[in-house]
């Protein structure tokens, strides 16, 4: 028997690989028309029992169909496999499906479509492509259809799908034209995107990519973000549902179209009426519970983030987020614990402060507050948990000149206080809301 051996254990026999291939397989070619459907649907109808496609390979297929197999070749090897490598391996917080198709439907929200095909939907990805090739490409039957074609594929899809992975929150990539963006670009996105993960990212990418073809200038990109960072950031901090915020971003785009000026963003924002007002934040922040109440620990790490960063400017803490010894999570000063049932530690201090029983339950009614929490590293946090206010405060600032834990602006009220009541929660809520509505202001 002529064959091969596998190193696993599997040997072929070549012999009968040549008949099978001979006399066994079979090949099906279909010669479509125009007034036919697209290939693509065809093949869904007669393929029934198949490995479920997604909407990335539809497109795959639709886009090359038309095109010279010599000239299909050179493309998919130079051109389409290295970002569908790129755009498979982009991962982030919230993402529910393949990536390649994530970002299908973030790039048509992006690209306005909403102004031409209504409402988008992510299970008619390929159709709305489709549509949106028909409109600036033309039809197959067009004399320069290929030529059109083939811009659209490299100049647009594909240039568009290599800026992505940034918008996503990713810093490790480049943009396709390599222009340079600052640590502000990119803490800006990184706040967009710990506030809602995916909803505004075709936002991003809108102006993330008119930045990458010159459309906009960088101070023309960070107004941009800056707005969406602010409005993001205003609906989590008024309590508002973020489940309209795609929805919203894709009337948004529609409206704006293919333009990147700051100053359409801002009317368009301004029209919708779409931003919560200071008093809107401001009550909620200061009467209303935000630990636990619908705000999760990135969203709160993102607020104290941008508080800080406020307070500090460029040279602030990042406080990266995370499960590491090093990064941050949000603490209760008065321990949440305590929220029902004062324990020893903190009873004592109550009593050497003279503080009443009543006293003690305002405190317990600000428990969840903001200006009962903070960010502490991980480490920290692991030792002090429902320790007494002063072993937090010590804890917070220095001893003998040696700092306990990383010097932030939003733990200086907590450092500088004898005492924890609550006067001193609510005149740290009071500082820290007027850095939020300052760090994002509203766009009127």
């Amino acid at each position: 028997m002529l064959g091969v051996h596998f190193p696993w254990g599997i040997s072929i026999d070549l012999v009968d690989l040549q008949r099978v291939i001979r006399e066994k397989l079979s090949v099906l070619s279909i010669t479509l028309e125009d007034s036919d459907e697209d290939a693509p649907t065809i093949f869904e109808g007669i393929n029934a029992k198949r490995e479920e496609l997604r909407q990335w390979d539809f497109v795959r297929n639709s886009l090359f169909v038309n095109l010279d197999p010599a000239l299909v070749e050179t493309i998919f090897n130079t051109k389409w496999d290295p970002v569908d490598s790129l755009v498979s391996e982009t991962s982030y917080l919230g993402l529910r499906d393949d990536s390649r198709d994530a970002y299908l439907y973030d790039y048509l929200i992006a690209s306005g479509e909403q102004k031409y095909q209504g409402t988008l939907s992510k299970t008619r990805g390929f159709q709305h492509l489709r549509t949106r090739i028909t409109r600036i490409v033309g039809k197959p039957r067009d004399p320069d259809y290929a030529t059109k074609l083939v811009k659209f594929i490299e100049d647009d899809f594909l240039r568009t799908a290599r800026a992505w992975p940034m918008a996503t929150g990713s810093t490790s990539v480049e943009l396709p034209s390599r222009r340079q963006i600052d640590d502000e670009v990119r803490q800006t996105i990184e706040s967009i995107t710990h506030f809602s993960s995916s909803p505004p990212i075709p936002a991003i990418l809108h102006y993330l990519s008119g930045y990458d073809r010159h459309e906009c200038n960088l101070n023309e990109l960070k107004r941009s973000l800056s707005m969406i960072d602010s409005l993001v950031a205003r609906l989590v901090m008024a309590k508002c549902p973020l489940s309209p915020l795609r929805s919203l971003v894709m009337s948004l785009m529609g409206s704006i179209g293919d333009s990147c000026d700051p100053r359409d963003l801002k009317a368009q924002l301004v029209r919708m009426e779409a931003m919560p007002s200071n008093s809107d934040i401001e009550k909620c922040l200061t009467e209303e519970p935000l630990y636990g109440n619908g705000v999760t620990g990135p969203q709160l790490g993102a607020i104290f983030r941008g508080i800080e960063r406020q307070l500090s400017g460029p040279a602030a803490n990042p406080l990266p987020y995370g499960a590491s010894d090093d990064d941050f999570t949000v603490e209760h000063v008065f321990p949440q614990s305590c929220s029902t049932r004062v324990n020893p530690a903190w009873k004592a201090e109550f009593t050497e402060w003279g503080v009443t029983d009543a006293a003690v339950s305002q405190v317990q009614a600000r428990t969840d507050r903001i200006g009962n929490l903070t960010l502490l590293t991980l480490k920290t946090n692991k030792k002090l948990r429902a320790k007494a206010f002063s072993d937090k405060s010590a804890a917070l600032g220095s001893r003998d000149g040696h700092e306990q834990h990383p010097s932030l602006r939003v733990n200086q009220a907590i450092v500088s206080s004898k005492r924890w009541t609550a006067v001193q929660i609510d005149k740290r809520t009071d500082k820290l809301v007027d850095a939020a509505v300052r760090r994002w202001p509203r766009v009127h």
